[in-house]
């Protein structure tokens, strides 16, 4: 993998550039440390809201996918969905304390990136064609499908999450993006063919109203 052999060495090569990419987005101190106060002051008082039902946690487990694993402790989706009524409650407590007490043990904020490959007919010995998926803790899933569930109808994703959506093909608006693409592509073609036909000034006026009709959803945006 990039020239290295040894399994320790790939570990750490791809540790290295997962570290590199997830923070490579910059971000204002100034605003996290407000915002991490006006959390801190949300959570000092108790509210009807901290609790976590035993049904809560039932509906969470009953939406969970079958042999998923968390890739951390060897904790699966199918020990906590198979799991007795007692550890429902068990979690139910652990969540509602949780939330009283606006702590989460480190357990639940560990994630393990897994790198797989991007196509089946890519190099296998390129980094660059492998992509990390998240394998989250089980309780966290748990506790995010709570989450949605309860609060489901003032959440909302943004416009560039649109693979994420209920009842949408992922696949569709991949195609739709590469074709666009393709077609911004073929439109700078053609202007550079045109440019030697046509007065400057006219093609720079076309190149400018189309790049506002093109670029109106921000593509750069899309991770």
């Amino acid at each position: 993998m990039d020239g290295v052999g040894n399994s320790s060495d790939i570990a750490n090569l791809f540790a290295d550039r997962y570290k590199d990419l997830y923070s490579s987005v910059p971000y204002d101190h100034d605003n996290m440390a407000s915002l991490k106060v006006e959390i801190t002051s949300a959570v000092e008082e108790y509210n009807e809201e901290c609790v976590v039902s035993f049904n809560d946690v039932v509906e969470a487990v009953n939406s969970l996918k079958h042999g998923k694993n968390d890739g951390f402790t060897g904790l699966s989706t199918d020990h906590v969905i198979n799991g007795c009524d007692e550890l429902f409650v068990y979690v139910s407590l652990l969540f509602s304390l949780m939330l009283v007490h606006g702590f989460a043990f480190d357990d639940l904020l560990v994630s393990s990136i897994v790198p797989i490959l991007k196509g089946k007919t890519v190099l296998c010995s390129d980094s660059s064609n492998y992509r990390g998926i998240a394998l989250s803790s089980i309780f966290g899933k748990v506790f995010d499908r709570i989450v949605i569930n309860r609060y489901y109808d003032i959440l909302a994703l943004s416009a560039l999450q649109f693979g994420f959506k209920n009842a949408t093909l992922q696949p569709l608006y991949t195609l739709v993006m590469k074709e666009t693409l393709c077609y911004m592509l073929l439109i700078k073609e053609l202007f550079t063919v045109l440019y030697w036909m046509q007065p400057r000034h006219l093609i720079e006026l076309i190149i400018v109203n189309c790049s506002a009709v093109l670029l109106t959803e921000n593509c750069h945006q899309l991770f």
